[in-house]
C-alpha cells in the first residue's frame, strides 16, 4: 500500500483523537532579596507612572504628558524577624512646579487693589525623599521609627500602585497622603484586627519640629468576614492646642472585595486652627465600585464631594464645595505591576465652571 494511501486511512483517527493539552506554565516565583551585611537582605522597588493628560475649563483645552510619579524604593533585614528598614525617594516630586499669581506685599503707599506677580510655585511637596524608616519586630507590636505616611485615608496610606483610578479622590488628597516624622506602633493580631497607632511632629515631610505641639494618631481595622474591611480613624494635635497648625481629623471606611467586585467607601471630617479661636470646619467622602472581567479588564467608577469650609460666612452666592464624577477602564497586563488605563473626571464646583480631566497611565512597577 502507498504512503498516500495509508496516510488518508489514518486522516479520520487522528482528527477524532483528543488533542493532550500543554500544562500550564507555572507562574514565576516573586523576586528574591539580595543578601546584605552579616544576615540582611536587600529588595529593590519601582513604581513607574507617566500620563497623558487634558483639563478642560471655560471652554478651553489644555493637555501634554507628564511624569506623575517615578518611586525609587529599597527594604529588607538587618536582622531576620527582629530588624528591617524602608526607604523611598519620588525624584518625579521636583517636576511638581506651576506658575501662580501671588500678592506683592509691602508697597508704599498701600494701593487701593494689590498688585501681583506671576512665579512659579511647588503643587505639592517637592522633596524626593519620601520614606525612610526601620521596624523592630516582635509577635504583638512592630515599632517603626523614621518618615512615614500617617494612617490618615485608606487610599492615601497605601500603595499609589494599587489605586483604581490614576489619581487619589478628592477628600484622600486633602485630608490624607501625607508624610511626616515620627513612630508608630502597628500589627495584625489574629485575622480579624488590626491596629495603627503614631505619633508624629506634625510639621509635615523633612521638616524639622519647630513648636511644642505633636499630632496623635489611631487607626482600627476589624476583618469581620473574609474579603471585608472596617475602619475607623483619629488622629489630633496634643499638647499646645493654641498653636496656628492645630489638626483634628475623624474617618470611617468600608472596603468590600468579593470574587471579582470591589466597594470602596471612605468618609473624612477634620478641624484645622487653634481651639481658642474660630477653627475651619471640613469634610469629605467619595465610593468607587470596580468589577474585573476575564482578570484583566477593569471598569470602575467613583462619585465623591469635598467641601474644605462648613462656616456659613462665605458671600452670598460663594461655596468652597465641589462634586466629582469619574469613570475608568484599566487593562491589566500583569496585575498592578503592568497596566494601562484610561479615566475621566468630572468636578463640579459650586462657584466657578466645572472642569473635565482626561487621564491615560501606564504603569510599571515591583
Amino acid at each position: 500500500m502507498s504512503s498516500r494511501c495509508l496516510s488518508w486511512l489514518l486522516l479520520p483517527l487522528t482528527l477524532t483523537l483528543p488533542v493532550r493539552a500543554e500544562a500550564p506554565a507555572a507562574e514565576a516565583p516573586p523576586p528574591k532579596a539580595l543578601a546584605a551585611g552579616k544576615q540582611g537582605s536587600f529588595q529593590p522597588g519601582l513604581l513607574l507612572q507617566s500620563w497623558v493628560h487634558a483639563v478642560r475649563q471655560d471652554g478651553e483645552t489644555a493637555w501634554g504628558f507628564r511624569l506623575r510619579r517615578v518611586e525609587l524604593k529599597a527594604k529588607g533585614d538587618v536582622l531576620p524577624e527582629l530588624l528591617s528598614y524602608n526607604v523611598m525617594f519620588d525624584v518625579a516630586k521636583v517636576l511638581e512646579f506651576e506658575r501662580t499669581e501671588l500678592a506683592v506685599a509691602g508697597q508704599e503707599p498701600t494701593p487701593s487693589e494689590p498688585g501681583s506677580v506671576e512665579a512659579a510655585q511647588p503643587v505639592s511637596n517637592v522633596s524626593v525623599l519620601q520614606d525612610a524608616s526601620f521596624t523592630f519586630h516582635s509577635e504583638f507590636v512592630n515599632v517603626t521609627v523614621g518618615q512615614m505616611k500617617n494612617p490618615l485615608s485608606w487610599e492615601g496610606y497605601n500603595s499609589a500602585s494599587a489605586l483604581l483610578f490614576p489619581e487619589r479622590a478628592l477628600v484622600s488628597r486633602q485630608y490624607g497622603d501625607a508624610r511626616d516624622l515620627g513612630v508608630k506602633l502597628d500589627s495584625k493580631l489574629g485575622e480579624h484586627f488590626y491596629y495603627f497607632a503614631g505619633l508624629y511632629n506634625g510639621a509635615g515631610l523633612n521638616r524639622r519640629d519647630d513648636d511644642r505641639q505633636k499630632d496623635a494618631a489611631l487607626r482600627l481595622e476589624a476583618y469581620p468576614v473574609k474579603g471585608m474591611m472596617v475602619g475607623v480613624v483619629g488622629y489630633a494635635g496634643i499638647g499646645e492646642r493654641g498653636e496656628s497648625q492645630t489638626r483634628d481629623r475623624v474617618e470611617a471606611d468600608l472596603r468590600i472585595e468579593l470574587s471579582n467586585a470591589l466597594l470602596q467607601v471612605e468618609y473624612l471630617r477634620g478641624w484645622d486652627g487653634p481651639t481658642s479661636a474660630t477653627r475651619v470646619e471640613g469634610h469629605g467622602f467619595y465610593a468607587a465600585l470596580a468589577y474585573t472581567f476575564f482578570g484583566v479588564l477593569q471598569p470602575a467608577v467613583r462619585v465623591g464631594g469635598l467641601d474644605t469650609d462648613l462656616s456659613q460666612d462665605l458671600p452670598a452666592g460663594k461655596s468652597d464645595e465641589v462634586w466629582h464624577y469619574e469613570g475608568a477602564l484599566t487593562y491589566l497586563l500583569q496585575g498592578n505591576q503592568a497596566k494601562l488605563a484610561l479615566s475621566y473626571s468630572f468636578f463640579d464646583f459650586d462657584d466657578s465652571p466645572g472642569r473635565g480631566e482626561l487621564i491615560a497611565l501606564g504603569q510599571v512597577s515591583y
